[in-house]
């Protein structure tokens, strides 16, 4: 009798799973079923100019903050004689070319647009057509892959392990649709409308739907129904101070520097930072270096503190102060990376190149087997045009590390650029005997052999290994999504722009797309690099984008992305007023 009992208990679970699995994939069809619909009827609104943009995360993130809807507003109010419509099929976790190209056809067939936008290429560095046709894995299928776990599995970390839940869910709403947990979260918080629930409710809009203004509010009130939930606090403290309402983040980052444990170090130096930059934004100088200093006091071996109190007296007007502080987090974090370029920086801005140079020299005693330091340095020595100095140092490294490409590719660059071509063949072919064919180093390593063939006279070399290195670029699978993607919209004559990332240059795009003159071009990279010397990276992004050193935009973030396609847009349209 018993063991019918858990028999029959068993199944009853088994369904109740069935079912729960059935309505959050059915409630995720819906969603997307309902973003085509609208998408659709916009086609009805009477446009002159229709625009289409495709991507991944990065573009359909944001909902009306997205980059593709700052775009639209953008173009409308800058000029008055053509309507725009931009249309946003960005799709989470889809960023590679295979799937665009596997939809461009019927996207064209449906939206009918007069330009297309393709922001990819992240994920393609580097593939090859070994890995495409392996076989698949049997983790496709695998527990997961299960939206029901995922959320329960989620919901236990946060219960749990005390996990912040934007932890929890940014994997997963990268790549698959979870647009149905909004359902049950939201009834959630109308059963229990407690604090907890709430800021539960706003990471799960922000991870899921990307919508900044729905999270706020979730966690504004996630804010108001307990004072003391520090997290909630600086979220919103941290929304006021993007929309320069600094009295508003004032109280909200005060109260979260208060509530906010020690133990948190995480949470404690966001706060830190953010009341730090509202002093800032109020032009009270002093006290956000006395938030700054509090910082460093209570986490001497933080850099974040180190770098942002630089920052405050470089705007100051006092870059010895902040040299000495930096030389201070330095002897504090002798391994920190991030503290060194600061400094190097400044140094180079103000042409002190010895006092540069003997900077790397204490990088390189500290971290003796950094490959990166290494580079640096030498590319500081190239950069003078002491090629001896660069060679010397690169050869002091490689006994360390005699089996290292990066090395070798650089002693092997530096030697063709001081004509030493003979030596740099010897470097370049041991190099090229080490890497494989995967991620295209080799290819690199080709280029810089031609050059010493060609340099030596050895033509027939030169263009036997032009035909290896074409022949590599052709086998590269990925090439063929990219060369589908371009053949499908010239065929029809509309305008391609291909949208490079932020703080990334477009040198592999163009590779893949041929640099066509007919496709324009939008670098991301200078006026990301520009904003962010000025400005912090929280501002820019809200998070790290699979290990690149840019993440999702921000609302401000999408706009200098827009602001850059749309001035691209406008003259070539020869739209401006």
């Amino acid at each position: 009798m018993m063991n019918k009992k858990i028999i029959f208990r068993g199944f009853r679970i088994a369904l109740f799973v069935v079912f729960f699995e059935g309505f959050l994939r059915l409630g995720g069809v819906w969603f997307l079923s309902v973003q085509d619909y609208h998408n659709k009827l916009n086609l009805n609104d009477v446009v002159d100019y229709r625009i289409l943009s495709l991507g991944g995360s990065m573009t359909t993130q944001g909902g009306i903050n997205s980059y593709p809807s700052q775009l639209e507003n953008i173009l409308n109010q800058k000029q008055s004689k053509v309507r725009f419509k931009v249309i946003n099929k960005g799709k989470p976790g889809n960023n590679k070319a295979k799937f665009i190209a596997d939809n461009i056809e019927e996207y064209i067939e449906d939206y009918k647009p007069h330009m297309v936008t393709v922001m990819t290429g992240m994920a393609d560095e580097g593939r090859s057509v070994l890995s495409e046709n392996l076989p698949k894995k049997i983790t496709k299928y695998s527990v997961d892959k299960i939206l029901s776990y995922k959320l329960l599995k989620g919901l236990w970390k946060h219960a749990w392990k005390k996990n912040d839940p934007v932890e929890i869910f940014e994997d997963e709403a990268q790549n698959d649709n979870l647009s149905a947990f909004i359902a049950t979260a939201e009834e959630r918080v109308r059963r229990n409308p407690t604090s907890q629930t709430y800021q539960e409710l706003a990471v799960i809009y922000s991870a899921v739907e990307h919508d900044g203004e729905k999270s706020f509010q979730a966690y504004l009130k996630a804010a108001e129904l307990e004072p003391r939930n520090y997290k909630a606090q600086y979220h919103v403290g941290g929304r006021y101070l993007n929309m320069k309402l600094y009295d508003k983040a004032l109280q909200a980052l005060q109260k979260t520097v208060i509530f906010c444990p020690r133990q948190d170090r995480e949470y404690k130096m966001l706060a830190y930072k953010g009341l730090a930059e509202t002093y800032i934004g109020l032009k009270q100088y002093d006290r956000a270096e006395s938030v700054y200093k509090k910082a460093i006091e209570d986490f001497p071996q933080d850099t974040t503190g180190y770098l942002k109190i630089a920052e405050l007296y470089q705007l100051k007007g006092l870059p010895f102060v902040a040299e000495k502080l930096l030389m201070h987090g330095i002897q504090q974090n002798p391994a920190s990376m991030e503290l060194y370029d600061k400094l190097h920086q400044q140094l180079s801005s103000e042409k002190r190149y010895d006092d540069d140079e003997n900077l790397f020299k204490m990088q390189l005693n500290f971290n003796r087997k950094d490959v990166d330091s290494y580079l640096q340095f030498a590319n500081f020595y190239i950069q003078q045009q002491k090629l001896d100095r660069a060679q010397a140092l690169l050869r002091h490294a490689l006994n360390n590390m005699p089996q290292n490409p990066r090395l070798l590719i650089c002693l092997g660059k530096v030697l063709v650029d001081d004509k030493q071509y003979q030596a740099a063949k010897k470097v370049l072919t041991r190099v090229s005997n080490i890497v494989d064919d995967k991620d295209g180093t080799k290819n690199e390593i080709y280029r810089y052999l031609i050059k010493v063939y060609e340099a030596q006279g050895q033509a027939q070399k030169a263009e036997e290994l032009k035909t290896v290195l074409n022949s590599q670029s052709q086998k590269t699978h990925i090439f063929d999504y990219y060369n589908q993607i371009k053949t499908a919209i010239k065929k029809r004559d509309i305008q391609l722009v291909v949208v490079g990332y932020p703080r990334k240059d477009t040198h592999f795009l163009r590779k893949m797309f041929g640099s066509p003159e007919e496709i324009f071009f939008v670098d991301n990279k200078e006026n990301f690099e520009l904003a962010l010397s000025k400005e912090a990276y929280d501002d820019y992004f809200f998070d790290r984008h699979g290990g690149q050193n840019f993440g999702h935009g921000t609302t401000k973030g999408n706009k200098l992305i827009a602001e850059s396609l749309a001035e691209l847009i406008l003259t070539k349209l020869n739209l401006h007023l």
